[in-house]
């Protein structure tokens, strides 16, 4: 790696330094350089993994992903072994919501929502059936308790065959359903599993729900449970208007008395909120819990400088940060420098400096450029989009 001090320095070396000395940020000319390149090659340094948290389940999964990082995807692996039969294409998100997915068994797609980026990935290969505690078809033994009342079965606005359809008030802060259901088992999702309920909140709650709490007991008495809280959806944002579905990590449950997971014979869905004014079609489906399977994500990070607590960061502010490139592609940096340098002294006049730059770039035939060199030693590893046309 390379400071952006040293970077900027080599590219200056052709100027005069009186000339050096009208750059207004060497910063700017690296940060700018570097965007330069990267519209042009994908750089093999840039090449990260990172694990997917919750565990990869059976069927439809949504994973929020660091912001500002995941550029190009390269591949999705299972930690533990590996065969053809794991891979996953990736596919367009417009086919993946218009459900056009060609009957691929397994997909990943990248994907947006309210302003986060996510994975939308589909795994049907490796079963993991996932344990229902509620499939919200009917309110048989469901109580709506506090600010939760007009508590209906949906048909219409549900995620599977039905969803539970109730009303908050406003006058507790928080509102109730309470499920009396058969003996459950989870002890087989094991610590890192995980609880997932789709919740559909109407517009008038958007901004007011503060989190959703699941509480899980062994009595009718609520003595012996264990509790989860989310304070964001499955995209990691605020809870948006519409169906989205929740997750709560079992590792991180807080247990009361003696909770025993073999035994789940009632649970409480709590929502908590600041209302001020009563909304209508609260609704929720789908109550599971799940074990998945680990899985890493392997892509092109978009951040390509260092900082000097050794952290990755998108937009670099100090000449002492570091570049994120190897030999090969800090030759190219600097003649994008250059250009760069060319072009604000000279402005669109920009000389020789800049056509040399540019010849040592894209070179000139038959010999191939630095950009055509680097994509022969190190050509992209990017996942190939299925697409029809």
């Amino acid at each position: 790696m390379y400071t952006i001090a040293q970077v900027f320095n080599s590219a200056i070396q052709p100027f005069s330094s009186a000339k050096a000395g009208a750059i207004r940020s060497q910063v700017e000319v690296v940060k700018n350089a570097m965007s330069a390149m990267t519209s042009e090659i994908t750089l093999v340094e840039s090449r990260s993994v990172i694990p997917l948290v919750p565990a990869l389940f059976y069927g439809d999964n949504i994973y929020s992903i660091p912001q500002d990082t995941v550029d190009k995807l390269i591949d999705l692996k299972p930690m533990k072994g590996r065969s053809t039969e794991t891979s996953f294409p990736e596919v367009q998100s417009s086919r993946v919501l218009s459900g056009d997915t060609d009957n691929l068994r397994q997909y990943l797609s990248m994907e947006y929502r309210d302003g986060q980026q996510y994975l939308n990935i589909q795994q049907n290969l490796q079963s993991i059936s996932a344990l229902t505690l509620s499939n919200c078809d009917d309110d048989t033994d469901v109580t709506a308790t506090l600010d939760a009342s007009n508590l209906d079965v949906n048909t219409i606005y549900a995620r599977a065959t039905s969803a539970l359809d109730f009303d908050l008030g406003i006058a507790n802060g928080s509102g109730v359903l309470t499920f009396e259901i058969e003996s459950t088992d989870i002890s087989s999702i094991t610590r890192d599993g995980t609880l997932q309920m789709q919740l559909d909140i109407p517009e008038g709650l958007v901004g007011y729900l503060t989190n959703v709490k699941i509480t899980l007991a062994n009595e009718v008495g609520f003595t012996n449970t264990a509790v989860m809280t989310a304070t964001t959806n499955a995209f990691d944002s605020a809870f948006q208007y519409g169906y989205q579905p929740v997750q709560f990590s079992y590792r991180g449950k807080t247990e009361a008395g003696t909770f025993d997971e073999t035994a789940i014979t009632h649970m409480k869905v709590e929502f908590t909120h600041t209302l001020t004014t009563a909304v209508t079609g609260v609704r929720i489906d789908s109550i599971q819990a799940l074990k998945g399977i680990g899985y890493e994500l392997h892509f092109y990070n978009q951040k390509h400088f260092m900082n000097a607590n050794g952290v990755l960061i998108l937009t670099p502010t100090m000449t002492s940060d570091k570049v994120i490139v190897n030999k090969e592609a800090s030759e190219i940096l600097i003649q994008e420098c250059r250009k760069l340098i060319d072009f604000e002294l000279r402005g669109e006049d920009a000389g020789q400096q800049y056509n040399m730059a540019e010849r040592q770039l894209i070179g000139i035939y038959p010999n191939a450029g630095l950009y055509e060199k680097y994509r022969l030693k190190f050509p992209s590893e990017q996942l190939v989009e299925v697409s029809n046309y």
